[in-house]
């Protein structure tokens, strides 16, 4: 098991964390205020989010906005928010994810599990990112976007399903649709590191101090599941989860490492756009080799990425 054993101080660091107001998130945002730095917290449940964590540090330059991924009309006021309160951000941390087994669209039309998971994220880093490069531009120190994604995009059925070769075997047709909602979560994690190889791809060739990197936390005992009725299935989940899974620290140990590595210009160019677990980058996981070819494929990655840009008018 990872763990994250750096000392680095982040005073000066503004980072921005989805969901960082339980579970793994709150674990993250706990560590990084202990480091110094300012922490902004986007959530749909903000009561008492600042008060809780004062408890535990009582000095935390802590900020906790209201911000409802499942909706792009939030995104875009939570952002005009942070655009008009801070002129860079640092470290920007794409944590927030949900599980459920319900079929809902929302008001934008897409499915609630691929809208809170990916699209609305990806929506927010858009409309963000100056600020992250503004923050890499000022520092010898990169920015940073952090993508907390999962192994479940290691399914080849659902890649197959969510990545399609058309004919000419040089293009591809990326499908977001419902086939099963036991397939959405899986896709919706495939998306995210996909598309996250594409913004590095995009971020290296302007020269930007910026990296770009997935993650996958382990299998963690969190409330994610209570998007589940209850029955069978939810309740497989949480005696697995407490068997044989991390607790919120440690699945967020990765996500702390990536907050604090340094990364010199040789290392940001070989490491981003990678996968990280248990604090190391995707070639010495042993998973690794259980993705889906997709995930390193340009044209695919492009394309999962054209294809988001295209369903939120950008």
């Amino acid at each position: 098991m990872g763990i994250c054993r750096s000392k680095v101080s982040l005073e000066g660091k503004v980072v921005l964390i989805t969901g960082g107001n339980k579970g793994m998130g709150l674990e993250t945002s706990i560590a990084l205020l202990r480091r110094g730095a300012k922490v902004i917290i986007g959530c749909r449940s903000t009561q008492n989010v600042e008060n809780e964590i004062r408890n535990i540090i009582p000095d935390a330059d802590v900020h906790v906005k209201k911000l409802d991924l499942s909706s792009t009309k939030s995104v875009r006021e939570f952002a005009d928010k942070i655009k008009s309160s801070f002129e860079v951000i640092d470290i920007l941390i794409n944590n927030a994810g949900m599980l459920t087994d319900k079929k809902k669209e929302t008001e934008d039309g897409f499915e609630l599990t691929i809208a809170t998971n990916y699209i609305c994220h990806a929506l927010l880093n858009h409309l963000l990112l100056d600020l992250v490069k503004r923050a890499g531009q000022l520092s010898s120190d990169c920015s940073r976007i952090i993508l907390v994604s999962d192994l479940a995009a290691a399914d080849k059925r659902i890649a197959s399903d969510f990545c399609n070769p058309r004919s000419d075997n040089k293009s591809y047709n990326i499908n977001f649709g419902v086939q099963s909602m036991d397939n959405q979560y899986p896709k919706s994690k495939l998306a995210q590191i996909m598309y996250g190889k594409h913004l590095a791809t995009l971020l290296e060739d302007e020269n930007c101090n910026t990296i770009v990197a997935s993650c996958h936390p382990g299998f963690v005992r969190t409330d994610a599941v209570q998007g589940f009725d209850p029955g069978v299935k939810r309740n497989m989940f949480i005696y697995t989860g407490y068997v044989v899974g991390k607790t919120a620290l440690q699945g967020a140990q990765t996500t702390i490492h990536l907050a604090l590595s340094k990364f010199d210009e040789l290392s940001l160019k070989k490491e981003n756009g990678k996968l990280f677990s248990d604090c190391r980058p995707q070639e010495k996981c042993l998973f690794w080799s259980l993705m889906p070819k997709y995930i390193e494929d340009p044209v695919a990655c492009k394309t999962v990425w054209e294809e988001t840009m295209q369903m939120l008018n950008i």
